[in-house]
């Protein structure tokens, strides 16, 4: 005896997979996306150039300084009068990471001069 279908059951079949199919996928988004959330929380550092650092003298002081205010990087002018080992020993005392440099010579003798002499002295 053949077996017929019945078209409201294959009907409800189909409507309850894609609902579950389509629940559970939003739920994997959801767990993902909170993790991704927290992974990224987590990325984000603080730093903050030298220039900012007032009242301290000596580059260690400065470094103790932002350490101490919660920073989780420095980042340095160059060029600069600094001392590479004075920068590594403020660097290794301190544990603060210098991320990066800022070329100051920049506002003087920008890549995009029209001159190509100011441009070669960089």
């Amino acid at each position: 005896m053949e077996q017929q279908s019945n078209p409201t059951s294959d009907i409800a079949r189909r409507t309850f997979l894609k609902v579950t199919g389509v629940a559970l996928a939003s739920q994997s988004l959801v767990q993902n996306n909170s993790v991704n959330a927290a992974e990224k929380k987590q990325q984000f550092k603080k730093a903050v150039k030298i220039g900012m650092v007032r009242g301290e003298k000596t580059l260690l002081g400065k470094f103790k300084l932002v350490k101490s205010l919660g920073y989780d990087g420095i980042e340095l002018n160059s060029p600069s009068g600094l001392s590479l080992d004075e920068v590594l020993e403020a660097k290794e005392q301190t544990g603060l990471p210098v991320h990066g440099l800022v070329n100051s010579d920049h506002w003087r003798k920008p890549m995009s001069h029209h001159d190509p002499k100011v441009f070669s002295e960089i």
